[in-house]
This record gives structure tokens, sequence and C-alpha cells, in this order.
């Protein structure tokens, strides 16, 4: 006899969806496996990657008429940037070991002796 008791709307939605699931995946198998497929799948990156190398050409021709910088040289000025910036690093690091530890913790610069007077200082401290 049937089931009196009316099954839960959400477990037939599962099901149908599940069902649908597994049917798709087989079908997607069996068509994925043909070497049509792979071939077509290869013919299409082909293509895909020859109207993406067009296109930054084409951008590339376009900022340059604009004047304005690519993708290609604003990594180019962050590159050089980062280069500057490590032999900057370098060039604080081998003043501050020739500076000596005292400067180095007072945090104070080399003061270069004064020998030298002008004309106006001998005349205000005449």
């Amino acid at each position: 006899m049937a089931d009196a008791t009316p099954r839960d709307p959400a477990e037939l939605w599962r099901d149908m969806i599940a069902q649908w699931e597994k049917s798709m995946n087989a079908f997607a198998s069996e068509f994925m496996s043909t070497g049509e497929f792979s071939r077509d799948m290869n013919r299409l990156m082909g293509v895909s990657m020859r109207m993406q190398k067009a296109m930054q050409e084409m951008l590339g021709r376009y900022f340059d008429a604009l004047n304005l910088p690519t993708k290609d040289d604003l990594k180019g000025i962050g590159e050089r940037l980062h280069s500057m910036e490590k032999q900057l690093g370098r060039m604080a690091a081998t003043l501050e070991r020739l500076a000596g530890p005292a400067d180095v913790a007072a945090g104070a610069a080399p003061r270069v002796a004064r020998t030298k007077r002008f004309r106006g200082e001998e005349a205000r401290k005449a």
C-alpha cells in the first residue's frame, strides 16, 4: 500500500538535485574523455591567448599615445624603486657602522668645526 504520510518537499528537492548532478557528471565525464574535446579546448585556449596578446599590444599603443604608463612600465618603476631602497638601506647601515656606537646612541650627526668667520659676524661681535 502507498505511504500515507506525505514526503518532505526539501527531501524531494535534494533527491532531484542529486539525480541531476549524477546525470550531468556522467555526461560531462563521457564528453570530456573524447579526443575531439581535447583538441577543441586546445584550439580555444590558443585563440584566447592570441586575443589577450593582441589586446595587450593595442592597449600599450593606446597608453603610449596618451603618454600614460603601461602595467609593465609601472612594474619596472617599482622594481627600480625597490632596488634603490635596498641600496639606501645598505648605505644607512654602513654609515651607522662607521659613525660608532656613541654617536648612534645619541642620534647626533657628526659636527664640523667652524673655523672661518664672515665679515658680518666680526661686526656684530665688535
